[in-house]
């Protein structure tokens, strides 16, 4: 049977199904739905008849010249919507129960007892988002993530050895801070530095017998901090002072060049850091190795960059024998209540 014999027949059946409905007895328009269900129109993608439907969906195909479409849709306009367990539709055309949905207009959904109405449910799910049994809209707050003012490179990272001894403690937050140079090369290659940081390491402990990297913190010229023995405890950089500073060292001599950039950025956001995470005092004092001994560190050209940075304090000739005997009453006072430390090898 071809395609235009179905549809006639089709047509036919319609016609006799509407004239024999009684749009005056209620109870033959609450059957409708029921018919309807039944009716082999609504059947769903997966019937023998699947061909067919790719010609003949809904009865809107029916041909215009049929003299009873109006009474057909006088009795549709009379129906209750459908209901298909907790799902009502209303309003809306182009629904296919089946296999495949598609929804144009409002949908009820009862979730616990309680309607909502969402409104313009559509085919391809851009719909709004409805707060399922309340009317009140939640937004979602972002936590605030803390984000350092540097990143520091740990001690595994670099395949530190571990020091020999426990680290001495010293007063946190600290107020001075001492700025030297490895005298060493330079690289701007994190792998070239890991492997001077190594050598430092294997040198203090061996030759000089330290037990561990001198250094609270390396700089290289590839912009990353390194740690070497941390915030809060005892380095081994400056003697005499060792007890109450952090040691920064910068890898490479800069006796006539300057760290790259990245470097001196790194360095400042390193203090930064400090401040911001309570381990150096607001008013802390940033010096040159060489104010304490007699040093070329770390370098005439790095020492007139420090002049200009903040916190820097330049000392006047002698005085930073008054700074150590004034650093060494504090420390001789806190001995004298046995919470003293000696100076850090």
């Amino acid at each position: 049977m071809d395609t235009n014999e179905r549809l006639r027949i089709n047509e036919e059946n319609t016609r006799n199904w509407v004239n024999s409905i009684n749009l005056e007895d209620s109870s033959d328009t609450l059957s409708v739905v029921d018919s309807i269900v039944e009716s082999s129109i609504f059947e769903s993608s997966d019937s023998e008849s699947e061909s067919d439907d790719k010609h003949y969906r809904d009865i809107t195909q029916l041909s215009t010249e049929c003299t009873d479409l109006e009474k057909l849709t006088q009795l549709v306009s009379k129906m209750p919507p459908p209901s298909f367990g907790n799902v009502s539709i209303s309003n809306s055309n182009s629904v296919v129960m089946g296999n495949i949905i598609k929804i144009n207009g409002n949908i009820i959904i009862n979730k616990d007892g309680d309607s909502v109405d969402t409104d313009n449910v559509a085919s391809n799910h851009n719909y709004n988002n409805a707060d399922i049994g309340s009317e009140k809209k939640i937004e979602a707050k972002k936590r605030q993530v803390y984000r350092p003012a540097c990143l520091i490179i740990p001690r595994a990272r670099w395949l530190a050895m571990d020091p020999l001894e426990e680290y001495n403690a010293i007063d946190v937050p600290t107020d001075l801070v001492i700025i030297s140079h490895t005298a060493t090369t330079d690289s701007t290659e994190q792998a070239k530095n890991i492997g001077i940081i190594r050598d430092i390491q294997t040198f203090h402990i061996e030759t000089r017998g330290w037990d561990d990297i001198g250094y609270n913190f390396l700089i290289g010229c590839d912009g990353n901090v390194y740690e070497g023995r941390g915030w809060g405890v005892e380095g081994a950089h400056t003697f005499g002072f060792n007890r109450f500073s952090i040691g920064i060292s910068f890898i490479g001599t800069f006796m006539y060049k300057l760290p790259t950039p990245r470097a001196l950025t790194a360095c400042k956001n390193l203090l930064k850091r400090g401040l911001e995470e309570g381990y150096l005092t607001p008013n802390f004092k940033l010096m040159a190795h060489r104010q304490f001994v007699s040093t070329a560190s770390p370098g005439g050209k790095l020492f007139e960059e420090l002049k200009t940075w903040d916190h820097f304090y330049d000392t006047p000739s002698g005085e930073v024998d008054e700074i150590f005997a004034h650093y060494k009453n504090k420390v001789d006072s806190k001995t004298e209540e046995g919470g003293g430390t000696t100076n850090s090898k």
